[in-house]
């Protein structure tokens, strides 16, 4: 079980109980860096998937960002570790950072207001994904 990445070098599908979500991965530095930044829109059933090399714990910030956005910290074992919902686009110098005190491996950006909507709770698995 767990994450299979098929398809596309770049994209992918994440799947919960109740709805999968095409996704982008960012993979290297350079595009964890990028991010979903100076994009005005992403749709419903879109989001982007942060693949890092090791677990550990990461801070994430909405620098630049334009849509609001829910964040979901995902362990090696892909499980749900952190929910952070509803954060805000930032466009200062100085943004607010989510910091989970929790280690994980993937982190998946999505619609604010989707974790809620689809139920997604702490603890919860990462079905396998489907093409």
């Amino acid at each position: 079980s767990g994450m299979i990445f098929l398809g596309r070098e770049k994209q992918t599908k994440v799947c919960f109980q109740s709805q999968c979500f095409q996704v982008e991965l960012a993979k290297t530095e350079q595009e964890r860096a990028q991010g979903l930044m100076f994009r005005n829109n992403l749709e419903q059933d879109r989001g982007m998937l942060f693949v890092f090399d090791q677990e550990r714990e990461y801070s994430f910030w909405l620098k630049n960002t334009l849509i609001p956005l829910d964040i979901i910290w995902i362990n090696s074992r892909k499980e749900i570790v952190f929910i952070s919902q509803d954060n805000q686009p930032c466009q200062e110098n100085l943004c607010q950072t989510i910091s989970p005190k929790t280690a994980a491996k993937y982190v998946l950006e999505v619609n604010a207001g989707v974790a809620k909507k689809i139920g997604l709770r702490i603890g919860q698995k990462v079905l396998k994904v489907i093409e």
